[in-house]
């Protein structure tokens, strides 16, 4: 399979591999973090019409992400569940600089 694309870099600022590889690390993000946003919290189908909302939403998304890899939950879906269930450990999740739960 043949794939086309540009880019602004020259043969010697970018082998083959070399872009290949940058191409992956833009899917890795695409894929990883943004697909987790949507699939978690169904960010793409969340309609707002305030300005910043949708930056603000996504940050704090980020930021929920962030403590469910702090303590190794990779799970989203799962640990969003089980904080659903159980509120008391959300609250020490985020008040606390090491939670236990």
């Amino acid at each position: 399979m043949v794939h086309f694309g540009l880019t602004s870099l020259s043969r010697q600022q970018a082998s083959p591999k070399q872009l290949l590889r940058l191409k992956r690390q833009y899917w890795q993000i695409e894929t990883g973090l943004h697909y987790r946003r949507d699939v978690t919290f169904h960010e793409d189908s969340t309609c707002m019409s305030q300005p910043h909302a949708t930056r603000n939403l996504a940050t704090e998304h980020n930021i929920i992400l962030s403590l469910f890899s702090q303590i190794a939950l990779h799970n989203a879906a799962q640990a969003r569940r089980f904080f659903d269930a159980n509120p008391r450990k959300a609250f020490c999740l985020l008040s606390t600089a090491h939670p236990r739960l």
